[in-house]
């Protein structure tokens, strides 16, 4: 499992080390948890023997890292696309993220979102992100890519411009 962390206040790294911490004390979960990204002033993670972290990782080993998670956990208060979901699910990894309303439209139907607020809506996500089978993940990163594909996004660009100048 892969989990982002930011010492940005709006991308939740403290609330994302406190749930994981309680999901994997109430699971029993005993994979490796990669934590990468710089964490919060003053924040030290839980001691688990399974939690490791890299402040920086070049981009090969990282993409290495997402194709063997079982999943990428992604908290944050906002975002302007939420492209680390989707780089999960393109890289085989199941994605679990803030459900804010940038993640939740790039998203779609694919992969697991859950509630800031509530704690079980995140473990609810984290279960069922375990026991996602890869060809769902798949299937998830294909409807991404035909979803997000530039040339359609320029095609429906264009014709709302067109729509909005009225008739020619």
């Amino acid at each position: 499992m892969c989990v982002l962390a930011s010492p940005f206040p709006h991308k939740r790294t403290r609330l994302a080390a406190e749930w994981l911490a309680r999901w994997q004390q109430e699971s029993g979960f005993v994979g490796a948890v990669d934590w990468v990204g710089g964490m919060p002033p003053g924040l030290e993670l839980p001691v688990f023997s399974n939690w490791h972290r890299h402040e920086r990782l070049p981009e090969e080993d990282y993409r290495r890292l997402l194709a063997r998670a079982k999943a990428l956990v992604f908290f944050t208060e906002y975002e302007g696309f939420g492209m680390p979901p989707v780089e999960a699910a393109l890289a085989g990894a199941c994605p679990v993220f803030s459900a804010i309303p940038a993640t939740r439209e790039v998203m779609g139907d694919c992969g697991f979102s859950f509630d800031n607020s509530k704690h079980e809506s995140f473990r609810v996500a984290m279960d069922s992100a375990l026991c996602v089978p890869r060809e769902q993940v798949a299937a998830w990163a294909d409807q991404l890519l035909a979803r997000h594909n530039w040339d359609l996004v320029l095609d429906r660009f264009v014709a709302g411009l067109q729509g909005a100048s009225g008739p020619p």
